[in-house]
């Protein structure tokens, strides 16, 4: 073969390496573009958010969605930005993701309020909420709905009444601290001191406007009450500890009513299994994830919570429980 016939068949074989290179680097980008961008967005990053998500990983797994083939996940929470709601929901709209996982009902509403003035379109999809009215916050405005669902965790305040007289039977003043100007937690306050008002207790309530007073808040109701008890609130969720640590040196018992609460170290609560709700919220990301539109998946409900207790908080109260309640429990913290 001459020397001009070589070159020439040299020449022809880059051409087709660099043809298939480029190819390649094609058919990389395109599965890169293929691969959904989900955001999750917590108001906190606690053990229960941490179940919740996995579960989630889990039943996307399950339905053939691999983290990392096709789904990419971000995870945002209200600590990162010094608890600031806004902020979180501002960035994680202006992020454009495929699809956005809400936890909590405050994140909810901060989500809501940023898509419609960013004008997004992007679908929300929300977990850890125990509100079942939370879908109206989608279509009520008048700037026109947010493709929205997800899944309810739904706990009837008369249940939560329930425990609260079966715990502490002589408890006639129930203490409860909220997020001041917080719609959702503004509702339930209302509902709650309704539920009590037909046992003839008294909810003495203290809204709070930042993380930093639920502390001192805390301890002003102290000669006031007989009883804590927390509701689902972002704001109060954040310095849970901090009610913690109040109630235990006051020797009042703090009921739970917000998952992961008896974790971290409420004397008791009614929770759900977090990583069953996450595997239920994966199945419905996943429909979306697929194609389907959000408006043509349902609102689901988990409604079968447990009793949790913590024994540990007992003995620092110098609490006592019922052999019966000991028996009911599904999950007793004692190391």
């Amino acid at each position: 073969m001459s020397e001009l016939s070589l070159s020439r068949a040299q020449f022809i074989w880059h051409l087709v390496l660099l043809s298939l290179l480029v190819c390649l680097g094609g058919y990389s980008s395109a599965a890169r573009a293929q691969l959904k961008q989900v955001t999750i967005v917590a108001a906190r990053d606690s053990e229960s958010t941490t179940s919740l998500i996995a579960g989630l990983k889990d039943a996307l797994k399950t339905m053939g969605l691999i983290e990392g083939k096709h789904v990419k996940f971000k995870f945002d929470n209200a600590v990162t930005v010094g608890g600031d709601l806004d902020l979180l929901a501002q960035t994680a709209i202006a992020g454009k993701p495929d699809v956005i996982v809400a936890l909590t009902a405050p994140v909810v509403s901060a989500l809501l309020m940023h898509a419609r003035a960013q004008e997004s379109k992007v679908p929300i999809i929300y977990g850890d909420v125990y509100d079942p009215e939370i879908n109206k916050l989608a279509t009520e405005q008048s700037a026109g709905p947010i493709q929205m669902s997800g899944v309810i965790s739904s706990i009837s305040l008369n249940r939560q009444v329930e425990l609260i007289r079966t715990l502490a039977p002589t408890a006639k003043r129930i203490g409860v601290l909220y997020r001041s100007g917080s719609p959702t937690s503004s509702a339930v306050v209302k509902q709650l001191t309704e539920a009590l008002s037909k046992f003839g207790l008294v909810l003495i309530e203290y809204p709070v406007t930042r993380v930093q007073d639920v502390g001192s808040a805390a301890r002003s109701m102290l000669s006031k009450i007989d009883v804590f008890f927390s509701i689902d609130d972002a704001t109060v969720s954040q310095a849970y500890p901090v009610l913690v640590k109040v109630s235990i040196e006051a020797k009042l018992p703090l009921i739970a009513s917000q998952a992961g609460g008896v974790n971290q170290g409420a004397l008791a609560g009614l929770e759900f299994n977090q990583k069953e709700v996450g595997q239920q919220l994966g199945r419905l990301l996943s429909k979306v994830l697929k194609g389907i539109p959000v408006s043509a998946i349902p609102q689901e409900t988990i409604t079968k919570p447990s009793l949790w207790l913590n024994q540990i908080t007992a003995r620092k109260l110098g609490w006592t429980f019922a052999e019966t309640i000991l028996k009911s429990a599904a999950q007793v913290v004692d190391k």
